[in-house]
């Protein structure tokens, strides 16, 4: 399964309206690596929160993804 990065889930995080519909961990695992890239730091922490919810479900991929992103809480 190929999925891209959608522009406008990374960019609901900047805007104050309403947090994106992250749908997969594979699409949460790009939306944090163009945040991280972009350097977004204040979108940094609540992507690292959106991580929680794949926590039960996932769990060693979702703790090796919090690792690479410094979000091991």
């Amino acid at each position: 399964m190929n999925e891209t990065l959608d522009l406008d889930d990374l960019l609901c995080l900047c805007c104050p309206f309403s947090d994106p519909t992250i749908q997969s961990f594979s699409q949460l695992k790009l939306l944090l690596e163009a945040v991280f890239k972009c350097q977004m730091e204040e979108v940094a922490t609540l992507s690292r929160c959106m991580l929680r919810h794949y926590a039960d479900a996932i769990h060693i991929q979702t703790f090796i993804l919090a690792c690479h992103f410094s979000a091991e809480e």
